[in-house]
């Protein structure tokens, strides 16, 4: 896990030092279109990022296997490909399409 410094329109609204890593493909669920986000966290290490699958600027982060939910500043939606908010024009890959 690589630890690096939050940046403003690239990370959740913090001071501090996050945790990013890359994510892990499965074969057996979607960590996208999952309806149990418990699930997700139990099948992946601590600090994976994946999207919340109603909302562009929602998204989960697995905490020691708990999800827990974080958010894009506003005005930002999180993009599925970099892992990062950015603004709307920018993500194309949010099927909910809305906030």
């Amino acid at each position: 896990m690589d630890a690096q410094n939050c940046v403003v329109g690239k990370c959740p609204p913090c001071h501090c030092s996050i945790v990013t890593t890359t994510p892990t493909p499965t074969t057996t669920t979607d960590p996208t279109t999952t309806d149990d986000p418990y699930k997700t966290c139990q099948n992946h290490e601590h600090g994976y990022r994946f999207p919340n699958k109603d909302h562009c600027r929602l998204f989960w982060i697995c905490v020691e296997g708990t999800p827990v939910q974080q958010f894009c500043q506003i005005g930002m939606w999180y993009d599925r490909e970099k892992f990062v908010c950015d603004f709307p024009k920018n993500v194309r890959n949010c099927p909910a399409n809305k906030d």
